[in-house]
């Protein structure tokens, strides 16, 4: 098992790399492995088509800590898995209503 100060770096070069790509965040669960995540699901009411879950997404992802994001157009439900040593889910509810969705 990797130290914990290497783990810690791990995860900081991956939140880099992720903000660099557009490429799915599945690898994401994997390099976190062995950190304290925790997942939380809301429902964003004025989510309407494919242009809005990119945008979540892009709003999610720019915090440190939040490792992937799964968004459901249909449900408009928004699952993010993220690390709580690091931000706060109400942290992203807040995002997001600043850019005018309505989070429920």
């Amino acid at each position: 098992m990797l130290s914990n100060p290497l783990m810690m770096m791990l995860a900081k070069l991956f939140s880099l790399l992720r903000r660099s790509s557009s490429e799915s965040r599945e690898d994401a669960k994997t390099l976190s492995e062995g950190y304290p995540l925790q997942t939380v699901s809301f429902k964003v009411e004025n989510m309407a088509c494919e242009g809005c879950a990119r945008t979540i997404k892009k709003i999610i992802l720019e915090f440190d800590g939040a490792y992937e994001v799964k968004v459901d157009i249909k449900t408009k439900l928004v699952e993010v898995s993220f690390d709580p040593s690091k931000t706060k889910d109400s942290e992203f509810r807040q995002a997001l209503l600043n850019h005018g969705y309505i989070v429920a």
